[in-house]
């Protein structure tokens, strides 16, 4: 492991920060990663390498401020389960995003409350009492 620090000449860098990440994560070190070790997330063979993911991450998109995402979170780290995104598009790709679709429209939450001006969880909560998605849209909330 040691020499694939050494050969990049990244140590230290943001993008060698996110392969150490992509590391930790699977391996469950933190409590709050625990998930990724139930789920059995790994990272490919291929990714072991500090240099191999680096270089894939330069031809693939790799921009400081984006985050790498996997496209299906029940698959590993791997070339053809990653790409970069903003931070909002992450957070938008998790088992628990609602999405809503309302006049043929599918959207978050965020970007209905965006689109209407009313709370995210004030939406959340409409539907949750049984209110139909398009009054939890459209019902102007109270003053």
């Amino acid at each position: 492991m040691k020499r694939s620090y050494t050969k990049h000449g990244k140590t230290g860098s943001k993008i060698h920060e996110v392969w150490k990440e992509m590391h930790r994560r699977c391996k469950g070190n933190y409590p709050k990663t625990k998930s990724y070790k139930e789920k059995k997330i790994s990272v490919c063979e291929e990714w072991v390498s500090a240099a191999a993911f680096i270089e894939w991450a330069e031809n693939n998109g790799y921009e400081r401020g984006l985050q790498l995402d996997r496209i299906k979170n029940h698959k590993g780290y791997s070339p053809e389960n990653c790409r970069f995104v903003t931070p909002q598009m992450n957070a938008n790709n998790k088992e628990n995003t609602i999405y809503l679709t309302h006049n043929n429209q599918t959207k978050h939450l965020l970007d209905w409350q965006k689109a209407t001006g009313i709370k995210r969880q004030t939406i959340r909560t409409r539907i949750s009492r049984g209110w139909t998605i398009e009054k939890a849209l459209t019902q102007p909330t109270q003053k």
